[in-house]
């Protein structure tokens, strides 16, 4: 708070004795962020933007956002945390918990994966996406993910 004082010639009146300079906060900065997640069916993936806080960690920040499909469908296993990452050139290293690797079937994990890699692709600096868990590569039922995934137009809907 800051009290406003000065020399008046002594005829100030009793509000102005008590003015106080009010300052609003200032907004916080947002940014727009584009996210994919399961459309109804199962099927493809929807792209969803979305305004979220600035963050100093985006890309902590993107996968958050990913945990909170909202009104579409979830496209991570609920106890899966993303432990760290790196970068590779233009390669983005994603390292995550155990949970991470139960994807669920066939779809289920092509959508995951899908949705992983095209929000984190939309960020200019990234081409691909590489998976691992516990600092080992992704292996699932299904695919074992020894190499970067790119992105892929062809699941979006």
């Amino acid at each position: 708070m800051i009290f406003l004082a000065g020399c008046t010639g002594g005829n100030q009146t009793e509000s102005n004795r008590n003015q106080q300079e009010v300052q609003e906060p200032l907004p916080e900065e947002a940014v727009q962020v584009t996210l994919y997640f399961a459309n109804q069916e199962a099927e493809y993936l929807n792209r969803v933007e979305r305004e979220i806080a600035k963050q100093d960690d985006i890309i902590l920040a993107l996968f958050e956002e990913l945990k909170n499909p909202g009104e579409y469908g979830s496209v991570l296993p609920v106890e899966a945390e993303l432990l760290n990452y790196s970068e590779d050139g233009n390669v983005l290293i994603l390292n995550f918990n155990e949970a991470f690797a139960n994807l669920g079937g066939s779809a289920s994990e092509f959508l995951a994966i899908n949705a992983i890699v095209n929000t984190y692709t939309e960020l200019p600096e990234y081409e691909a996406v590489s998976f691992y868990v516990n600092e080992e590569f992704l292996e699932t039922g299904h695919n074992a993910y020894d190499q970067p995934v790119p992105r892929n137009e062809n699941a979006i809907q």
